[in-house]
C-alpha cells in the first residue's frame, strides 16, 4: 500500500489568495485547490489521497488478484458502495474517521470502494467521502481518505 500518497496542498495559496488571482488575471487552473469541499476536509485534518496514486493502487490490485488467465466466473470489478451497506468488517479507526468526518460535514456522503468479485467484497478497500448532491441531485467530487488491508487491518491514516 506504500503507492498511495495525499494530496498535495499548496498552503501558500489561501482562498481568498485563489479568489484575487481569478478575478485580476482570469487563470483558472488551480484544479481542486479551489473547491470548497475538498478545502473543509483538509480544514477538518483529513487530506484524501491523490486521485493518480489511488488509480495506480486499484490497477495494481486488480492485477494481483486476476487469476491467470482470467475467466468470466473470477471477474473483478472496483465498485463504490455505501458504507451502510458494506458488509465486511471495518476496522474501529476507518469508522472513528468516518464518524469525524460525518459530524463535520454531515451533508457528505460515506462510501467504500472495493474490489469485488460478483457478490464478495475482497481486499483492501478505501473509504471514501464525497460532496453532498447538488440540486439537481447529482453528486460531485469524490475522495479517498483511508485503506485497510483486509483481514489485518493495517489501517493507513492520512494524517500520520
Amino acid at each position: 500500500m506504500d503507492t498511495l500518497t495525499r494530496i498535495e496542498t499548496k498552503n501558500e495559496l489561501d482562498q481568498e489568495e485563489i479568489r484575487r488571482i481569478k478575478e485580476l488575471t482570469g487563470y483558472r487552473a488551480f484544479g481542486d485547490l479551489d473547491e470548497t469541499f475538498l478545502r473543509s476536509l483538509i480544514d477538518i485534518g483529513v487530506t484524501p489521497f491523490d486521485p493518480q496514486t489511488v488509480e495506480n493502487y486499484k490497477k495494481k490490485m486488480l492485477a494481483e488478484l486476476t487469476p491467470h488467465p482470467p475467466h468470466k466466473s473470477s471477474e473483478l470489478v472496483w465498485g463504490f458502495v455505501e458504507l451502510e451497506n458494506y458488509s465486511n468488517p471495518i476496522p474501529m479507526s476507518v469508522l472513528r474517521l468516518a464518524v469525524t468526518i460525518k459530524s463535520k460535514l454531515p451533508d457528505c456522503r460515506l462510501f467504500v470502494d472495493a474490489l469485488q468479485q460478483k457478490y464478495r467484497f475482497l481486499n483492501d478497500p478505501l473509504l471514501v467521502v464525497s460532496e453532498p448532491p447538488s440540486d439537481k441531485g447529482w453528486f460531485g467530487k469524490s475522495y479517498h481518505v483511508a485503506v485497510w488491508d483486509e483481514p489485518t487491518f493495517n489501517y493507513i491514516a492520512l494524517d500520520d
